[in-house]
């Protein structure tokens, strides 16, 4: 109970839970704390076991890494680990929330990745480590040794190129601090908040607050102002009560109508990039969605129109830019593959390449083979037969399939469409059909897009390390964290 609901540790020492004790068993002996840390760590070493069991047998990983601190101003890292199953599953566990006592260098952060990879047995199998922008972090990255890919997290990147572009656009920068103010004094004022509540009633609206941005969250901008201008009616009606607003203060918060029309455009600018992000930062999607959905951003729907303002059109420009530039959309160098690419190629329903030049496809392609040369099994020694049948004889015909590559015979397949939540089942069902390939599947299909899952295990090291219990040791926050975040494999 205490692991499963991040509880502390001197729970079973409180008057609430012996009293609950004593009516639902009277004989029972409540142990002390000491006891519950003992077998708090016996549990900690049987899940590892679990993991470390789970783990032996899979050949690629990918992790993911964040940083995080702490009320008590502690740092901690967290890794978590990604694979793909003999099921054809993809799984992750957190592997750790490791205190961190040194400055923050690359040199340090490089140590605390190659001493997790080590504790995990995982030497040589990690191919790829998701990560947010930070310079210290990236460096840090191609510091470890063995590791091929260095992924920044799409969340994080696509954020980036919206900030940049929503400041290219004084307007909008305008539209979103006067938003911000109006947010805040609804918040601040109870008055102000249960005349809002009585209005929205009288239109017939929900019942919802107002949201306010956050500097780290670029989407929270977007929340914000389509909130805004649901309740737009409800607000004004607020604003206008002079029994509840006064003249000067409404003055102060007016957005002109001018600007609620810019407002209305910006969230429609806004609406694409927050469900890629949200699709991005879902469970169980891999790096091999990223290029399609950016691809789409780009040529779809920020792609400039007759009809755009010149706010629109600045926005527009200024985003596909930093898209183009940060995802690489657009390579010179032909001759750099990435595993983006490779995964798309991978994944079955983007295996034609098509946010690609066909230049660019015919390399990927090149490339996939190559990596094929290098990880394929040795090559069985025996004989094929000649024998060929009646139809391909009159036909002067191979047999479909016969003496073609395992790579042919994939490109041969048809697309699946992109509304298929899992390609991981169509591996399933033809592993056997193309070994080799699978075997890259399950390598190049694990990574994430996003580094989302590090930063949900800080949400949970969030609620353990709470107000009340900030002088928590860090081997305790590491200890409770990991099994909350791990409590499911003990039901696998």
């Amino acid at each position: 109970m205490i692991s499963a609901n991040g509880l502390p540790i001197s729970f079973v020492q409180s008057d609430g839970f012996k009293h609950f004790m004593s009516l639902v068993e009277p004989g029972y002996q409540i142990p002390v704390a000491s006891t519950i840390s003992s077998r708090l760590q016996l549990l900690y070493g049987e899940l590892r076991a679990k993991i470390m069991n789970s783990l032996s047998s899979v050949s690629f990983v990918a992790l993911t890494t964040d940083g995080w601190s702490s009320r008590a101003q502690e740092s901690f890292i967290s890794v978590t680990i990604h694979y793909i199953n003999d099921n054809w599953e993809l799984k992750n566990y957190t592997l750790c929330a490791e205190y961190i006592e040194e400055r923050h260098s690359s040199e340090n952060l490089a140590f605390m990745l190659e001493m997790v990879i080590a504790e995990w047995e995982l030497d040589g199998k990690v191919h790829a480590v998701v990560h947010d922008n930070a310079a210290n972090v990236i460096s840090s990255v191609l510091l470890v040794e063995n590791v091929e890919n260095s992924i920044s997290c799409a969340a994080h990147t696509i954020q980036i190129c919206v900030k940049t572009a929503l400041k290219s656009v004084k307007l909008y920068s305008l539209i979103l601090k006067k938003a911000s103010t109006m947010v805040s004094h609804f918040h601040h004022s109870n008055v102000a908040a249960l005349a809002l509540r009585k209005k929205q009633q009288q239109l017939g609206l929900k019942e919802l607050k107002l949201i306010q941005s956050c500097a780290t969250r670029w989407n929270s901008s977007y929340l914000m102002c389509e909130r805004l201008v649901v309740n737009r009616g409800a607000i004004i009606a607020v604003l206008a009560d002079r029994d509840i607003t006064s003249a000067a203060l409404a003055l102060k918060l007016e957005i002109n109508e001018g600007e609620w029309t810019e407002m209305e455009s910006m969230i429609k600018l806004l609406k694409p990039l927050q469900v890629a992000t949200v699709v991005l930062c879902e469970e169980n999607v891999t790096i091999s969605i990223l290029r399609p959905i950016i691809y789409g951003l780009i040529n779809k729907h920020m792609l400039i129109k007759s009809e755009d303002n010149e706010n629109v059109r600045n926005f527009k420009e200024d985003i596909n830019q930093n898209l183009q530039k940060r995802f690489k959309m657009k390579r010179q160098e032909y001759d750099e593959v990435v595993i983006d690419q490779i995964s798309c190629f991978l994944d079955p329903r983007y295996k034609y390449l098509e946010t690609e030049t066909d230049e660019v496809k015919e390399n990927v392609r090149k490339s996939v083979q190559n990596v094929l040369q290098t990880t394929r099994p040795a090559e069985s020694n025996e004989v094929v037969s000649e024998e060929i049948s009646a139809m391909d004889f009159l036909l002067d015909a191979k047999s479909y399939g016969e003496n073609e590559s395992e790579f042919d015979m994939y490109l041969r397949e048809p697309q699946l469409n992109h509304n298929v939540s899992n390609p991981l089942i169509w591996w399933k069902n033809n592993e056997l059909k193309y070994p080799n390939l699978a075997l890259l599947a399950k390598k190049y299909l694990c990574a994430p897009a996003t580094s989302v899952t590090s930063e949900r295990c800080f949400s949970t090291a969030g609620n353990i390390v709470t107000s009340k219990r900030s002088c928590l040791l860090p081997e305790n926050v590491n200890l409770l964290t990991f099994l909350k975040r791990n409590q499911n494999a003990f039901n696998r």
